[in-house]
């Protein structure tokens, strides 16, 4: 497990230096823009190829420290055992779904690599590495997300002889 936080620590490390490069970017094509009225060619392009890099890469790391948004308004009030089972729902719920996402995405992923598409415009900037990212995020988020319910489930078996509160 250390491996796996410390490869999904380094690709939110690397997620953050791709929006830190893209806030560069930003800035400098606006300050290009009013101080020189000449914008940059292909900065609009390559902050749109950055967004799913930040976007999906860091998403595993962040279910790993438990920060993604819960809204806790009926489980707060339920029994312990209702509460794991609504976990061990939203687990399956979300397992089933990044599966489908990161299906998808990866057939995104290949069929942009195969055709060697890219964005049009004067810069001809490759559309695969965004693609890949973004399925490459949904499966790790998916394993993740596996394992919680691993997690969830064992919590349940320990828990089996405690008395209902």
């Amino acid at each position: 497990m250390r491996i796996w936080n410390r490869f999904n620590d380094m690709l939110a490390i690397f997620s953050g230096a791709c929006l830190g490069l893209a806030m560069v970017a930003i800035c400098i094509d606006v300050c290009a823009r009013q101080f020189f009225n000449s914008p940059i060619v292909g900065i609009v392009d390559l902050v749109t190829l950055l967004i799913p890099i930040f976007v999906f890469l860091p998403l595993a790391g962040t279910e790993i420290n438990n920060s993604h948004i819960r809204v806790e308004l009926v489980s707060s009030h339920l029994s312990k055992r209702w509460g794991f089972f609504l976990e061990i729902l939203a687990c399956i719920c979300g397992i089933l779904f990044l599966g489908f996402m990161t299906w998808v995405c990866w057939w995104f992923f290949w069929d942009a690599w195969q055709s060697g598409q890219y964005l049009p415009g004067i810069r001809r900037l490759p559309v695969w590495p965004s693609k890949f990212a973004m399925a490459l995020g949904a499966a790790l988020f998916a394993i993740q997300v596996v394992i919680n319910l691993i997690r969830t489930i064992a919590k349940v078996r320990s828990n089996l002889n405690e008395p209902e509160s």
